[in-house]
């Protein structure tokens, strides 16, 4: 064998072996890395009528958790009252993907799916001008039970009505009011500040 043909085997040998550690890598980063339909959790339904935090969705015959209430204090002693879907061995979320039903925003234009950190809900539970409509947070939170699990949570500022067992498989929280619609209010990556009007709103976490 010739130099040059010894020097064109170490090249391809080395090409290969390179090529072999970049395909490994590659299907082991694909089974790392789950598709954003890949989740443990269940999807939370916000609806107006009352406002209704619904955990699973029966369009989609996908069964909730039942709610808990946990009261956090925090470090300037103020509580906090959190509702999370009791789902304790649930991998931890890292945003929400947002959908909408009749979703339109401010402009008229129809209100197109999000990823998001967070979300406020926004409700006019008596349709009266002079009345502030009510608010609520649905973010992420630690559970409670110190494995830094961060869970999909409802921060409450009006008491809400929680139901478990009237449909075991799609427990409620409520607050009692007569507006069929809800207002979804997000800031997008680029800072722009939406609010969307809709009937529904399906917030579904994500890993």
């Amino acid at each position: 064998m010739t130099e040059l043909q010894k020097s064109n085997l170490v090249k391809g040998l080395s090409i290969g072996a390179v090529l072999g550690v970049l395909t490994g890598a590659a299907v082991m980063y694909s089974f790392q890395q789950p598709s954003v339909e890949d989740d443990d959790r269940p999807p939370i339904i916000v609806r107006g009528g009352s406002l209704i935090f619904e955990s699973g969705d029966t369009k989609k015959s996908k069964p909730g958790k039942p709610w808990r209430k946990e009261t956090v204090t925090d470090s300037a002693g103020q509580s906090e009252v959190q509702w999370k879907p009791d789902h304790e061995k649930a991998r931890s979320v890292g945003l929400f993907v947002v959908s909408f039903e009749n979703g339109t925003d401010a402009s008229g234009a129809t209100c197109v799916s999000e990823f998001l950190p967070e979300l406020t809900v926004i409700y006019d539970h008596d349709g009266e001008a002079g009345t502030p409509a009510i608010r609520y947070l649905i973010s992420r939170r630690p559970r409670n039970n110190g494995n830094g699990t961060m869970a999909p949570t409802v921060i409450q500022t009006a008491p809400l009505t929680e139901d478990n067992t009237s449909v075991p498989d799609y427990p409620t929280l409520t607050l009692t009011g007569t507006e069929t619609k809800i207002a979804i209010e997000y800031t997008r990556a680029n800072g722009q500040t939406v609010v969307c009007s809709a009937d529904r709103a399906t917030v579904e976490p994500r890993h």
